[in-house]
């Protein structure tokens, strides 16, 4: 009985000896909020929104924040996976999780959680409202969501990437983000961002003299999720839904079906092709890279037939014409001005000795419900110089259009 007793014993002396850590013990960190005016005639509802920063000892369990893998679910359900900016750890909540994650760090001893800093922002459709959240994170509030933009710090300098996370952000909802730091005292910062009930006329009041005394300044857009995406995304499978996702989006019918027959260096040629994101018409910046992407493989004749077959269906005569190709994409300035050049090449083409690009031409044109009277591609050559000049006289002449 004895060395059982003892034994007992000992453990229950190391058990007492085990210090609790410390409370922890960071330096404040208030986020600093600043409000810019949009371009709206209604200002709408204002909301206010409630800023938290914590430091917290332990990674908090939840949804890894790989936020191109957050923001756009795939057609299947499954997200689409892409090259997160965020430090590897990063974790996100939203809705429930996000409110029970906040009660979970207000009930946790000193020693777990530490609470930072805390600021109130008004929300409304006028303004553009910036928070800084921490050293190197930024929130950009507005009625229809939170984009997140996350600031990682290089050897030489603090390089700006823009990193948006959409969440509604109606009366009672709140998302928050966990972010490592790499620091032995602590894991990482948690923001929190809960809105609270509309504040009526007196907050509209009170955000609209906050307008008018604040300073423009302007802001570089955030780019969207969907460009975004293709532009990172890794692996075949993941960079062609991500590619067709932003396709469909901007309702680019001819790219989808280039997207649909590509192989993985046309997909990796394209998503490296897409400008840098700057607002305005994104159509046809897209389309333009994805056929620029193609020029070089046409003019080596390394086009798989799919391909081949799918520049036979929306470039007509020209499908094999690499030169004609990239001198029509860099002459257009829109899709329709590239349509518009499209036909024109294949117009031109039905004058063609080459009895092939005379067919491919016809049949291009009558796809798209161009018809010439008494034009046979195969016909004789008189024939079909008097159906070309009738046509052509008949687009001249004056009246309704045909």
């Amino acid at each position: 009985m004895t060395r059982p007793v003892v034994l007992v014993a000992l453990c229950l002396c190391l058990v007492s000896c085990q210090s609790v850590p410390p409370p922890l013990a960071e330096p404040e960190c208030t986020p600093r909020v600043r409000h810019e005016r949009l371009p709206t005639v209604d200002a709408g509802a204002v909301r206010q929104a409630r800023i938290e920063v914590w430091a917290v000892r332990e990674t908090p369990t939840g949804a890894s924040a790989d936020l191109a893998a957050v923001v756009l679910p795939a057609r299947a359900g499954a997200p689409f996976r892409g090259a997160s900016a965020m430090p590897p750890g990063s974790r996100f909540w939203q809705g429930p999780a996000a409110a029970n994650l906040r009660a979970t760090l207000q009930a946790a001893p000193p020693e777990q959680s530490q609470r930072l800093g805390a600021a109130t922002a008004l929300v409304g459709a006028a303004a553009r409202t910036l928070v800084e959240a921490t050293p190197g994170l930024r929130l950009e509030l507005t009625p229809a969501g939170a984009l997140t933009r996350l600031r990682i710090a290089s050897a030489a300098a603090t390089t700006a990437i823009d990193v948006p996370i959409d969440q509604p952000l109606a009366e009672g909802a709140g998302a928050a983000l966990f972010v490592p730091v790499g620091n032995p005292a602590f894991a990482g910062h948690v923001v929190v961002v809960h809105c609270e009930a509309a504040t009526g006329p007196d907050a509209q009041t009170r955000l609209e003299a906050i307008l008018a005394a604040a300073p423009p300044e302007a802001q570089p857009p955030l780019e969207p999720v969907a460009w975004q995406l293709a532009r990172q995304a890794i692996g075949a499978d993941n960079r062609r839904q991500a590619l067709l996702s932003l396709a469909h989006s901007l309702r680019v019918p001819r790219v989808v079906d280039l997207l649909l027959v590509a192989d993985e260096a046309t997909l990796i040629a394209t998503a490296a092709g897409l400008p840098a994101f700057a607002e305005g018409d994104l159509a046809w910046p897209f389309e333009r890279a994805a056929w620029l992407t193609l020029v070089p493989r046409l003019e080596r004749d390394e086009l798989t037939a799919a391909q081949r077959s799918a520049l036979l269906r929306h470039l007509g005569a020209i499908a094999a014409d690499a030169p004609t190709l990239r001198q029509s994409l860099q002459r257009a300035t829109n899709s329709a001005g590239f349509a518009a050049m499209l036909q024109e090449e294949n117009l031109a083409a039905l004058g063609d000795r080459d009895p092939a690009h005379r067919v491919r031409a016809e049949d291009w044109l009558a796809d798209r419900g161009v018809t010439l009277p008494g034009f046979d591609a195969l016909g004789p050559a008189p024939a079909r110089r008097a159906a070309l000049r009738a046509f052509h006289a008949a687009a001249l002449a004056p009246g309704p259009s045909r």
